[in-house]
């Protein structure tokens, strides 16, 4: 038996998550928390907790989206006092097999030897790779942030990648996100296939409806 569960967020567990939302990810990533719990009634979007057994308390989240059979883990996250444990990829198992039988991928800042985060960026890509996902060859930008879409071997277009976003954050939010690919011609050539944050990964209020 594991140690973790996965979690519908209650109010108690909201209020980790945002803390942990907020220390996570860098400002120009977060969308406003109020969306997200906005869409989750809508079951657009669901909040979980990531929840320890053996600490007996929530060290972690994973926000997902949803279009169709699409399923973007659009944030995940552990508490970064447990990292090293293997709960990161305990959690990511357990988020895989939730959305099984669904198409389901993440993203996650390209590796580039000028960023200041560039060996964080490197250790992310090995772990996700390590767990199972591949690159899908979409590379976007999204409210002008980079980002490399990896999947659990399935398909990803990009018409299939904006209606997930438009889907699950409403049209306003959409617009304001200025989606676009950096890869344009690779995009084309492959577009008769669908493709699809090393340690736990890490992605309100600047980007919003």
């Amino acid at each position: 038996m594991g140690s973790l569960r996965l979690e519908k967020a209650g109010k108690e567990e909201l209020s980790f998550i945002r803390q942990l939302y907020k220390e996570a990810f860098p400002a120009v990533e977060r969308k406003p928390f109020s969306l997200l719990v906005k869409r989750q009634r809508l079951k657009r979007v669901e909040i979980l907790s990531i929840f320890s057994l053996q600490e007996s308390r929530p060290v972690g989240l994973a926000i997902s989206a949803f279009f169709g059979d699409l399923v973007l883990l659009d944030y995940f996250a552990m508490d970064p006092t447990l990292r090293g444990r293997g709960m990161g990829g305990e959690a990511l198992e357990l988020l895989r097999q939730r959305y099984q039988g669904k198409r389901f991928f993440l993203e996650i800042e390209p590796p580039d030897p000028q960023a200041e985060n560039s060996r964080q960026r490197v250790r992310r890509k090995e772990f996700y790779l390590r767990h199972g996902f591949q690159d899908a060859g979409l590379q976007a930008v999204v409210a002008g942030a980079a980002l490399d879409s990896m999947t659990d071997h399935c398909s990803l277009t990009f018409e299939e990648y904006t209606g997930l976003y438009r889907h699950a954050f409403g049209s306003k939010t959409f617009s304001r996100l200025e989606i676009s690919l950096r890869n344009p011609q690779k995009e084309a050539a492959s577009s008769g296939e669908i493709r699809n944050n090393g340690e736990d990964p890490g992605k309100e209020e600047q980007i919003g409806e």
